[in-house]
């Protein structure tokens, strides 16, 4: 099980960064989704990269 830190690796790039990752994750927040959700925003060496693989990740840690 992957402990809060790898969670909030949104990127799967294995660093959780506020520049990267919270950018992110505040983004999903506010609604964006798509392009607009990921652009300048995916860590160097992210195995997660698509915008549909990133939405379901941050989908899948919030409540539903």
């Amino acid at each position: 099980m992957r402990d809060k830190g790898d969670r909030l690796d949104i990127d799967d790039n294995k660093q959780s960064d506020a520049l990267t990752d919270g950018l992110m994750i505040i983004r999903y927040l506010f609604g964006l989704r798509g392009n607009s959700l990921i652009s300048s925003a995916v860590g160097p060496n992210a195995q997660r990269t698509m915008v549909m693989d990133i939405e379901n990740y941050l989908k899948s840690l919030t409540p539903q």
